[in-house]
């Protein structure tokens, strides 16, 4: 897309694949690392970084900051990103995002795709975003398409901020969960899978899950992606090996620093 296009808010009528834009919520406020997404990484911040990694993906046609507050979006400017302001509380990071599609788009089509991209991922990978998008793409009965990558050691298969997913024999998650599933699985063998927070939204499959109030599971297990399922919407899955680190500690800072000093 060019940045004509991008002022204007159009949609490149030259695709003739589905239009999909790229959005990053953010906001300053983090309860684990304050301030992390404006966090120095080698010269570039987390936010920025997390930007200039969505922007390689072959099959988003445009990449959006929807900042959470003035300082995220002041810093998001000053390196160039395209900012959408949304200021206001909001529940989830879908509904932000949501939100800010509502202020992008208000007089003309929606993308037909909208992939919700964490700022905190500075090792995003591009061509996982790519297959996510196609996934969707080639699966007409799917709402939404996301990413998993395998289970190998018990710490993880245990740990609740590990959150695991049960998958059908045609790609499809059946449930997702912060406890241990699928029950006797045993360190080292097949079958185990942690979620990986990409998600790939039809539009109208994100308009279904604003609009409705979230489920009992989804209140238990605190997942989100739960209203999904319990609303009937498809979630295809895709299988990836490597999938880089999101930030949440300051030792995640630490390790990711160490990580890019080692490419110099």
């Amino acid at each position: 897309m060019t940045d004509d296009m991008k002022r204007q808010n159009l949609r490149p009528t030259e695709i003739s694949r589905p239009f999909a834009i790229g959005i990053i919520p953010a906001r300053f406020d983090s309860t684990r690392l304050p301030g992390k997404l404006l966090k120095d990484l080698a010269g570039q911040s987390v936010l920025e970084r997390t930007w200039h990694r969505a922007q390689k993906a072959s099959l988003i046609d445009r990449v959006v900051i929807a900042a959470g507050d003035k300082k995220i979006a002041d810093a998001a400017r000053q390196f160039g990103a395209d900012v959408v302001e949304v200021f206001e509380d909001v529940p989830s990071g879908s509904d932000r995002i949501y939100r800010a599609l509502a202020k992008l788009y208000p007089d003309v089509d929606k993308p037909d795709i909208v992939v919700n991209i964490q700022g905190d991922e500075p090792f995003l990978s591009p061509e996982t975003v790519d297959e996510a998008v196609r996934k969707l793409t080639e699966d007409s009965g799917a709402g939404v398409a996301t990413a998993i990558t395998p289970i190998s050691e018990l710490e993880e298969f245990t740990d609740p901020a590990a959150v695991k997913v049960v998958t059908d024999g045609v790609d499809h998650a059946m449930y997702f969960s912060r406890s241990p599933i699928p029950y006797g699985w045993r360190a080292g063998a097949e079958g185990a899978f942690r979620h990986i927070g990409l998600y790939v939204y039809r539009t109208e499959a994100l308009e279904l899950f604003v609009r409705n109030d979230p489920c009992w599971q989804e209140i238990l297990e605190k997942l989100e992606q739960l209203r999904l399922l319990n609303l009937g919407v498809k979630i295809a899955v895709i299988l990836v090996y490597e999938w880089g680190m999101g930030i949440d500690t300051q030792g995640d800072l630490d390790k990711a620093r160490a990580l890019i000093e080692q490419d110099f």
